[in-house]
């Protein structure tokens, strides 16, 4: 997962080798603060850190995914595991999935691998994520084991000095938004635009594609 820029800053490039997998006992998997140099200057931020010191979670598809969550955070924390299908109590999506873990409590979630690739987890809890709270979770197929290559994990995170809330502002303040399902009448565009108008009825499909991705790839549709 590369983020979008946000500053010219960009925190260290962390590199993550093999965790270890699943054992009989649940991987205790902590959320706590650093302070990270960033050109000189300090920064605090969050972090998802096993408690070995390894960074990230690692899987065979075999495995169950055994995690407890210990919250080392001063305020309440959950974490999501993007790219997984657990069951949807355990999808950790604060007050909607489950309520936010306090401060100093842990816990448990368990349920069976069903899809290998390259996943990540991360914060749901309001700006957390963009407080560096996310890292690599990673499931293997056993079927590639015996793959001759190596593996490096990298995951790139924006840092800015800003404040997150101000971030927030900003962009609620016009400079750019999600429409969030409300109406918009009209739209402003340059007179020599190539525009396609569609009419659907509601309760009915359409297929979209998108050509010519950049990197060359096979285009996808989307029901």
């Amino acid at each position: 997962m590369i983020a979008a820029a946000a500053a010219s800053s960009l925190s260290s490039t962390l590199v993550w080798p093999r965790f270890g997998s699943a054992s009989a006992e649940p991987i205790d998997l902590e959320v706590e603060t650093r302070v990270l140099d960033i050109a000189g200057r300090a920064y605090d931020a969050d972090r998802i850190v096993q408690s070995s010191g390894a960074d990230g979670l690692s899987f065979d598809l075999s495995d169950s995914f055994d995690i407890r969550l210990h919250n080392k955070l001063d305020e309440p924390t959950l974490l999501h595991w993007h790219g997984l299908t657990p069951p949807w109590r355990q999808d950790g999506v604060p007050d909607l999935s489950q309520k936010a873990l306090p401060p100093g409590q842990t816990y448990d979630y368990a349920f069976p691998l069903t899809s290998a690739g390259t996943h990540w987890m991360h914060s749901h809890q309001g700006l957390q994520e963009q407080a560096l709270l996310a890292a690599p979770l990673i499931v293997r197929d056993p079927a590639e084991a015996d793959l001759d290559e190596q593996e490096v994990v990298i995951m790139l995170q924006d840092v800015t000095f800003k404040p997150a809330e101000q971030w927030l502002e900003d962009l609620r303040g016009g400079h750019g938004a999600m429409m969030q399902g409300t109406d918009m009448d009209s739209m402003d565009m340059p007179p020599d635009s190539d525009t396609a108008m569609m009419s659907m009825s509601e309760g009915q499909d359409m297929m979209m594609e998108m050509d010519g991705q950049h990197d060359g790839s096979d285009s996808t549709s989307f029901p």
